[in-house]
């Protein structure tokens, strides 16, 4: 008897402390850490989202960024009024839900290599300054980056197909390649001629020629306000990218430099590069 009571009782105690991780979504729970004092003297902290079940993988909820309680949107993020100056999800996250982290003055956020979508507004207006995106990425919703602060983005990956409404508008960042997958491309993709979100800095784009039109649209609202924007088309010819009579790793590749550059090539790569047969010159990074 008293055998069966000391493990009933290590149950409930296990279940207890179990139910007592605060929850931020399915199988999602969050803790805080102490990262230093901001120029007021207020204590900072980084925040960390993780899964309870490391075994399973977690979803970060969406939140209504009012505070406002309903069906969809349960609560606002309980982070919403502490001082987050950076955030850390873990492995094991798949999913971060619309409005998140928005209007919160982050600075630095870890993504994980697993995270799969990214939901609207979830990064808005945040003081974010560069981010980098895990290639298995292949949503984000509308607004999610828009950003005034965000001066650098890598790689946009390229399981994307869609860019959403505003999801890079009023960044500081000049230069966008966009990944050959990417087949839709919203026209406010990167802004639009409405004041608030016109401060977009883009000032080249690079797509696939396919469609060249869409990345058209997708800066006309800037031309319409007196400004030039170059649209670069570059087209993918087997696994390669061609642009300007140079092949690259992919479409992200491009402005990083000559892929001749990149690695050693093999005879036959150089020479379908070359154009040449028995004489190649193999360069170096």
């Amino acid at each position: 008897m008293k055998k069966y009571i000391l493990i009933l009782g290590l149950i409930l105690s296990f279940n207890a402390q179990a139910g007592e991780l605060p929850s931020c979504g399915e199988n999602c729970t969050y803790s805080y850490t102490q990262n230093g004092t901001d120029q007021d003297g207020n204590i900072t902290y980084t925040l960390t989202i993780k899964p309870i079940d490391s075994e399973q993988t977690a979803k970060v909820q969406a939140y209504d960024r009012y505070g406002a309680t309903t069906k969809e949107n349960p609560v606002y993020a309980p982070w919403r009024r502490e001082r987050v100056t950076s955030v850390v999800i873990e492995k094991g996250v798949t999913d971060i839900g619309s409005h998140s982290f928005e209007d919160i003055k982050i600075t630095e956020v870890s993504l994980p290599e697993g995270l799969k979508t990214i939901g609207a507004e979830a990064f808005h207006n945040t003081s974010l300054v560069r981010v980098d995106l895990p290639s298995s990425l292949t949503s984000i919703g509308d607004f999610a980056f828009c950003i005034w602060s965000l001066q650098e983005v890598s790689d946009i990956p390229e399981e994307m197909t869609r860019l959403a409404h505003q999801v890079f508008s009023n960044t500081k960042i000049k230069n966008w390649v966009i990944p050959e997958g990417v087949k839709n491309i919203a026209p406010t993709a990167f802004g639009s001629k409405i004041k608030q979100y016109s401060s977009s800095s883009i000032e080249n784009l690079y797509c696939n020629e396919t469609i060249a039109d869409q990345c058209d649209a997708a800066v006309q609202w800037k031309r319409d306000l007196g400004n030039e924007v170059n649209v670069i088309t570059y087209k993918k010819d087997g696994d390669k990218i061609f642009y300007k009579n140079k092949w690259y790793n992919n479409a992200n590749d491009i402005l990083s430099g000559d892929y001749i550059k990149k690695r050693i090539y093999t005879i036959d790569e150089a020479n379908a590069v070359a154009g040449k047969t028995n004489r190649i010159s193999i360069r170096y990074r």
